[in-house]
């Protein structure tokens, strides 16, 4: 659900976004996102997704520690991307964030998205926002469809690599070395 609604009218930019939160222009209105300048109330979270996102974020702390202490795993996080966008992924995988706003997308190593409401915008919109903006690998772990769709080789045209892996098969990741998490759980 967009609350832009006004074709003439000019989009948000992320700082005028974070400066509406800040003030309490949102106030009732916490779980959103600004995507393409518009804000877009989020689905609530049910237990699958819930599980799901924690599963991952969990995997991914335990690889951190092990390979990558230095980064930071972080769930439900603003991604700043100006001018327009100011998503909220399930799970980021950054570089220490500086300052007290969104996650600055240059950070990212990696993010995750749950879809089962969201899948038409994970796998459409986000996914050629993540690609553009220079994400180095993204991963749509898609309920509905009991799979994970694994995209790495961002540019201006989209993803130069895609895979799909059905639940129950291990995700590796390609930009990062010994990071996989087992899906066997999921399905």
């Amino acid at each position: 659900l967009s609350l832009h609604g006004n074709a003439a009218a000019e989009p948000l930019r992320v700082e005028d976004f974070d400066l509406l939160a800040m003030n309490g222009g949102l106030e009732g209105l916490e779980r959103t996102e600004l995507l393409d300048g518009d804000i877009h109330l989020m689905s609530p979270q049910y237990l699958r997704h819930a599980m799901a996102k924690a599963m991952f974020h969990e995997a991914l702390l335990d690889w951190k520690r092990q390979h990558k202490p230095e980064l930071v795993v972080l769930s439900e996080v603003s991604v700043a991307m100006p001018p327009y966008d100011e998503p909220i992924p399930d799970v980021v995988l950054c570089d220490t964030p500086q300052g007290s706003k969104g996650v600055q997308v240059e950070t990212v190593h990696l993010l995750i998205e749950v879809a089962d409401d969201s899948r038409k915008r994970d796998l459409g919109y986000k996914k050629a926002l993540y690609a553009a903006q220079g994400v180095p690998e993204y991963w749509v772990v898609d309920l509905a469809k009991g799979k994970v769709c694994q995209f790495s080789e961002p540019g201006d045209a989209g993803w130069g690599a895609e895979a799909e892996l059905a639940f129950g098969a291990r995700v590796e990741a390609v930009t990062l070395a010994g990071l996989g998490v087992e899906t066997a759980q999921l399905g």
